[in-house]
């Protein structure tokens, strides 16, 4: 054996595989479907926060509608105020 220091750079070849047994499956309980994959095949890349796919959901979509309503008329109501006072939490 020979002590000595290694170069600054190391250039490698090989494969990352993630734990299998920390994956997770989520399911939506809802009647709907995938319009959108942003994600297509294993193994692509994702960040943090990004979006996998887009659904639609038709029970989810009126309760949108509601929601949007309802800060339509908080805005016109009072007009003055930061539109975040509008802003109920989820």
């Amino acid at each position: 054996m020979k002590e000595g220091g290694l170069a600054t750079a190391l250039e490698s070849v090989g494969s990352v595989a993630w734990n299998e047994r920390d994956l997770y499956l989520v399911q939506a309980r809802a009647n709907g479907y995938v319009e959108r994959l942003y994600v297509r095949a294993p193994l692509d890349r994702v960040r943090k926060g990004q979006a996998l796919a887009d659904i639609y959901v038709p029970d989810w979509a009126a309760a949108q509608e509601e929601y949007l309503a309802a800060r339509r008329i908080c805005r016109r109501i009072s007009p003055t105020r930061p539109a975040s006072a509008c802003a109920w939490p989820a």
